[in-house]
């Protein structure tokens, strides 16, 4: 993909590029094999996104406070 990658800035590709592209075709039963290492890796994937929100809510909620501490001379 690299190889077919246009512009100097900003590398892309262009849609003509991307349809010549060689997709591997899995058989039913593969897929079905790979179910449950997907669904394993999406859990994954929503424990983190559930973490990453709590955190940003727990920061925005400090931040006033840091922001009022630094600007009374209390940091």
């Amino acid at each position: 993909m690299a190889e077919k990658s246009r512009g100097d800035m900003i590398p892309h590709i262009v849609l003509g590029e991307i349809s010549k592209f060689p997709v591997p075709k899995i058989s039913l039963d593969e897929q079905l094999e790979l179910l449950p290492t997907l669904d394993s890796w999406q859990q994954k994937a929503d424990a983190l996104a559930r973490v990453h929100l709590a955190k940003t809510s727990e920061f925005d909620g400090l931040m006033p406070s840091i922001l009022s501490h630094a600007f009374s001379g209390q940091l």
